[in-house]
């Protein structure tokens, strides 16, 4: 990684490279770059703090997916998914001599699992006792909450198939469907707004004690689809009407339970848990706001005690993460986006890197011997910025996972006090222009 690391600085920092020592070699570039001698100084000892937070809320009804499925680990716990779906009506008109047949709920896959898809699942289907309503910004989230009632429409076991171009066709009670079929039959629905307070919604719950996967489904390709037929003395024209799914007034419930669990003393999201309390590592889980803090205490004071007038040349955060190779379905992304946050943990913005365009952790090595992956982070223009404001020290670090509100993707982060080979470690690279004699 080293020899990596230094090319990326060009000709100059492959003559100029140094350990932290105090036999540092001395040159002079010439005039035409900097009319002073330079040393370069390379070091990954500055102090580090981490940490696991929990966000308080995630917004989720603005995903295009929706997620269902209970599954438990030995870290995170229990996490169960289940949705609230509000749906919306195009036709509202059905012929005086059809007969209501049936009443389904279809829902397509859109690729994405985590966890065994290979354990049977079941899902219970309820009807809303609850208008879904949004807050003031429109926005409903991931512990937002609507009563159900308490009879089941539909209980449904299915082997999840995410990966195929497919979908489930889950039968619902037959009484919801011909209550339904009379009344648009009778024009008693007759608009969209007379649809939804008939039906105000479907919730899908899966049974919480069992251990099998979460599967996300499509909003736009899922939908509840009443059947019905003309009569005829030759052959049966079948017919039917969708309701699609209004995607922005539906959304996944993720519960999570810590009992058992590192994350048992998180509350709200000022609280946090050091990795010196959770076996030298941090934690991501999207869809439950599980995210790994970041800081770099007293940085400002240990550049300051290196003696010169100098800057840094580079930065570079580099972290491991465990890869549990006997469970394929525990997929790693490549990349992990990175976010400054306070220290009340509200995001401020992105972490940029030279190009001014965001910046990424990135996988740059891998280890199956050790069952590791090494990410690198680029953060010289954060590490500057945190220099240059002298008024604020409030920056830190938030390490999330890709599609954060729309999976339930976990990652195991080794800590800056894990063993050599595994700690987190911040690799700077700083150059003194005028040493103070």
């Amino acid at each position: 990684m080293k020899s990596v690391y230094f090319r990326c600085f060009g000709v100059l920092c492959f003559i100029l490279c140094f350990s932290c020592s105090n036999d540092q070699e001395s040159i002079s570039v010439g005039e035409d770059w900097i009319n002073s001698e330079v040393k370069v100084y390379t070091f990954d000892t500055l102090p580090i703090e981490a940490s696991t937070i929990q966000f308080d809320s995630l917004i989720v009804n603005s995903e295009d997916n929706f997620l269902v499925g209970s599954y438990k680990d030995d870290i995170f716990g229990r996490t169960t998914a289940s949705s609230f779906l509000k749906f919306t009506g195009q036709t509202f008109t059905i012929e005086d001599e059809a007969e209501f047949d049936s009443i389904s709920l279809i829902l397509n896959y859109d690729s994405y699992s985590f966890a065994d898809t290979t354990h049977v699942q079941s899902l219970n289907i309820y009807r809303l006792a609850e208008e879904i309503e949004t807050d003031e910004n429109a926005n409903l989230y991931r512990n937002s909450d609507f009563e159900i009632e308490t009879a089941s429409l539909s209980i449904f076991n299915y082997s999840p198939r995410p990966h195929q171009n497919d979908s489930i066709q889950i039968n619902i009670a037959a009484d919801l469907g011909q209550e339904l079929f009379d009344k648009i039959q009778n024009d008693e629905i007759s608009s969209n707004n007379d649809f939804n307070d008939f039906l105000l919604g479907l919730a899908i719950v899966p049974d919480s004690l069992k251990n099998t996967s979460i599967v996300s489904f499509s909003k736009e390709n899922s939908y509840l689809r009443l059947y019905y037929s003309i009569k005829d003395e030759i052959e049966n024209e079948d017919k039917f009407i969708d309701f699609s799914i209004n995607a922005s007034e539906s959304f996944h419930q993720i519960k999570d339970n810590h009992q058992d669990t590192y994350f048992l003393g998180i509350e709200d999201q000022l609280d946090q848990i050091p990795s010196s309390q959770t076996n030298n590592q941090v934690f991501i889980q999207s869809g439950t706001g599980i995210v790994t803090r970041i800081e770099f205490p007293n940085f400002k004071q240990s550049l300051n005690d290196i003696q010169g007038s100098g800057s840094i040349s580079n930065a570079i955060l580099n972290f491991k993460i465990k890869v549990d190779r006997n469970n394929v379905n525990y997929g790693v992304k490549d990349s992990l986006p990175v976010y400054i946050i306070n220290k009340r943990a509200e995001v401020q913005g992105h972490v940029y890197n030279y190009l001014g365009t965001q910046s990424y952790a990135q996988i740059t090595q891998e280890s199956d011997e050790f069952n590791t992956l090494e990410y690198s982070l680029s953060l010289k223009y954060f590490l500057d910025d945190l220099i240059a404001d002298t008024q604020n020290d409030d920056q830190y670090l938030a390490i999330y996972s890709p599609n954060f509100n729309n999976s339930v993707d976990r990652y195991v982060i080794y800590g800056p006090d894990a063993a050599e080979d595994n700690r987190m470690k911040l690799q700077i690279t700083y150059a003194i222009y005028n040493e103070d004699e």
